[in-house]
């Protein structure tokens, strides 16, 4: 059964990779997939310093936009794939069907084809974003041993609630249309407002800001930042323990209402209907 689920986990990988570069040549797709996002980064960057025009630049706060920009591009991307990866395999190539009948794990499966853009692509932005900002824009990244310790559990940890946010999104896909795309900008528009990506959260209207402490974002990014640029010391030990649960609650329920989601779709036969194409 392991060696099974290994080779599912696996092959659906390999065919999120061909998907995601099939269309050109390595050379031209690693341009591209560093390209992309590195002019984001600089769009943020620039705003940055038409607004500190008035007076002196500050590369702290400088630092925790791009370095929160970064990560939190990283999360998006899961779940942008992960929404995208469901009506790609039911309305554009039709293979759901064969899928349900196929020996193997859909959870495992969807997995699997959001790895290849996540662990290329992804990963390759926030270290491209990360290198141009230290040396080219004065971004200060000082991170201990401590931090780089914390960021070596943190990175797994909170991992796994971005891929629980992520089948939480992918589930969704199975009830919707393609033309919902406003659903999932809306979400991820949502969590960037209120998540502490680029400002904290405290500089929000008081009627609203208490709605941060609710999203899981404002714990995981601040994590990640925080042991990026070394400032481990400022968070507390509750900040920390919310995050982590917050973490191991979202992959529960990720993985309960992704599968949960599948079952229904079958059981009303609207698994492999085809809406949008």
């Amino acid at each position: 059964m392991a060696v099974s689920k290994l080779q599912t986990l696996r092959a659906a990988a390999w065919l999120g990779w061909q998907i995601d570069a099939n269309w050109t040549d390595l050379f031209v797709f690693a341009t591209y997939t560093i390209i992309r996002p590195v002019f984001g980064m600089l769009t943020f960057a620039f705003m940055y310093f038409a607004a500190s025009a008035a007076g002196p630049p500050s590369p702290e706060k400088l630092a925790y936009l791009l370095v929160g920009n970064s990560l939190f591009n990283y999360a998006a991307n899961a779940i942008f794939s992960s929404f995208f990866a469901v009506h790609e395999d039911r309305e554009h190539y039709a293979m759901t069907r064969s899928l349900s009948i196929a020996p193997s794990d859909f959870t495992l499966y969807y997995l699997g084809r959001i790895a290849a853009p996540l662990l290329f692509s992804s990963t390759i932005s926030v270290i491209v974003n990360l290198g141009i900002g230290v040396f080219l824009l004065g971004v200060k990244l000082s991170p201990s041993l401590w931090t780089l310790a914390s960021l070596a559990f943190y990175i797994p940890v909170i991992g796994l609630g971005f891929v629980g946010f992520a089948l939480i999104i992918g589930g969704v896909g199975f009830f919707t249309s393609r033309y919902v795309w406003g659903l999932i900008d809306g979400i991820t528009g949502l969590s960037l407002l209120l998540g502490g990506v680029l400002y904290p959260a405290t500089v929000l209207p008081v009627q609203i800001n208490w709605f941060s402490s609710f999203v899981p974002w404002t714990y995981w990014i601040e994590m990640l930042r925080s042991a990026i640029v070394g400032n481990m010391a400022d968070l507390s030990l509750t900040f920390q323990i919310v995050g982590i649960g917050f973490s191991l609650l979202f992959l529960g329920l990720g993985i309960y209402f992704f599968n949960w989601s599948v079952n229904r779709a079958k059981r009303l036969g609207t698994l492999d209907m085809v809406i949008s194409w």
